[in-house]
C-alpha cells in the first residue's frame, strides 16, 4: 500500500501564467489483480484562467503496477512543469 502526496507546479514560458495542484491518496498492488486506487484521490488546484484546461492526475497503472503523475497542457503553449511526490508504503516480505 501506497500512500502520496504530489505537489506540481507548472508555468507558461515567457509569461507569469500558473497553475499548482496538490494531489494525494493511496494505491495498492495486489498482484494478482493488479494495481488500484484505495477509495478516491483528492485533487486541489490553483489555475490562472490563462492556463484553464491544463490537468494533473495521479493514476494506479494496473499494467506495471506503478503510480503515474499525468499532465496534459495546452496547444500552443510551452509548460514548465515541476513536481514533489511524497510516498509512505507499507508491504510484507520484499518491497
Amino acid at each position: 500500500v501506497w500512500n502520496f502526496n504530489v505537489r506540481l507546479s507548472a508555468m507558461e514560458s515567457g509569461t507569469t501564467w500558473g497553475a499548482s495542484w496538490n494531489i494525494r491518496g493511496a494505491i495498492k498492488n495486489t498482484g494478482m489483480t493488479g494495481t488500484a486506487a484505495i477509495g478516491s484521490v483528492i485533487s486541489e488546484s490553483w489555475i490562472d484562467s490563462a492556463l484553464t484546461g491544463a490537468t494533473v492526475t495521479a493514476v494506479a497503472n494496473n499494467n506495471d503496477g506503478t503510480l503515474d503523475i499525468q499532465v496534459t497542457g495546452l496547444s500552443g503553449t510551452t509548460i514548465r512543469w515541476v513536481a514533489s511526490v511524497e510516498i509512505t508504503q507499507v508491504s510484507y516480505g520484499t518491497p
